[in-house]
């Protein structure tokens, strides 16, 4: 709720990503899913690089962030 009352673009549609499959990044890569978004996930494990893609979202390796970034909201 804060994250739609505080930015000026709409979530839905909206390029993101989040680092880590932990507690917090799996809640917030579902619930920003769930709203719309276009969600990349980042990941250094290959079973959480396997579940990434299994609920649905894109993965890839935190060493590739750098050319990750370049078209995110």
């Amino acid at each position: 709720m804060m994250a739609i009352q505080n930015t000026d673009f709409t979530i839905h549609g909206s390029q993101v990503i989040v680092l880590g499959l932990g507690r917090t990044g799996l809640s917030l890569a579902r619930t920003l899913h769930a709203l719309g978004a276009r969600v990349r996930v980042g990941a250094r494990r290959p079973e959480h690089i396997a579940r990434i893609y299994e609920m649905g979202l894109t993965p890839f390796q935190v060493s590739e962030l750098r050319s990750q970034v370049s078209n995110v909201d």
